[in-house]
């Protein structure tokens, strides 16, 4: 295989990039218009779509959603049974906010499966059918789940104590094998970040159908601390941001040539 990244079986997913929430959604959400936008901002994963532009993967190899977490989040479970987060009222459909206050009405069963049915069947099947055809192209898949989180630990998050590195590292024993994931490590800090794995979050998204099924799937998590290249007042970009992403992207780059070398 080339080592060219362009053609390397690469899929992006993008779940936490978006501020937008449908005009039509918002009646939903009881809290004040300022409120709401600093919600947003508190939990958006800003310029994530950004930050790995530099990947050059081609647009149909990435899934990004086009909609706010706070409509439905992508990265939970849809069953709120199986969702460890829906215990605190953010589950697949957010209740409360980052402070784990209420954010938001009661919906209706046919709303909730409405919003479900629009945003969250959809996304997963763009993510499960590109994850196959890649599989019939390449013969296999690497998916890279791509996230930033705040450098001060916010209320909902459940252990305030865990260490929070400037790049994250998220794993799993199934899908990331542990060349991939020396491979990640090494090559981050080759180009001068601080590293950590599984902390302060840990896992990586596959797709249902392939979960704990297929190990032609790879995958891993990315999360960058905010600060590294964001104003977490202003959210806005830092002037030195072009070089933090292009270290972010040679890294990724280089782990996944040494890995597939």
């Amino acid at each position: 295989m080339s080592n060219s990244l362009e053609i390397l079986p690469i899929l992006l997913h993008v779940p936490h990039a978006s501020k937008h929430i449908p005009t039509s959604l918002r009646e939903q959400f009881t809290i004040s218009d300022k409120e709401l936008e600093l919600e947003i901002n508190k939990l958006t994963d800003h310029f994530t779509d950004w930050l790995i532009a530099p990947l050059s993967v081609p647009a149909e190899n990435q899934v990004v959603s086009p909609i706010s977490r706070l409509v439905v989040d992508m990265e939970r479970f849809a069953d709120d049974s199986l969702e460890s987060m829906s215990q605190i009222g953010m589950g697949v459909i957010y209740e409360k906010g980052s402070q784990l206050q209420n954010i938001r009405r009661q919906l209706t069963k046919p709303e909730k499966a409405s919003l479900i049915s629009n945003y969250y069947n959809r996304h997963h099947q763009i993510l499960t059918t590109q994850t196959a055809s890649m599989l019939q192209r390449y013969q296999q898949a690497i998916i890279i789940d791509v996230h930033s989180y705040p450098k001060t630990t916010l209320p909902y998050e459940r252990d305030p104590q865990q260490p929070r590195p400037e790049i994250c590292i998220g794993t799993c024993d199934y899908h990331t094998p542990i060349e991939l994931e020396s491979a990640l490590v090494n090559s981050f800090r080759s180009e001068g970040f601080e590293v950590g794995l599984n902390t302060p979050f840990a896992g990586t998204l596959i797709p249902t159908e392939f979960w704990q099924k297929d190990q032609r799937v790879f995958g891993f998590m990315i999360e960058v601390r905010r600060d590294v290249y964001m104003n977490e007042t202003s959210f806005t970009l830092l002037d030195n941001g072009d070089v933090v992403r292009n270290k972010i992207c040679n890294a990724i780059k280089t782990a996944l040539k040494a890995f597939l070398s």
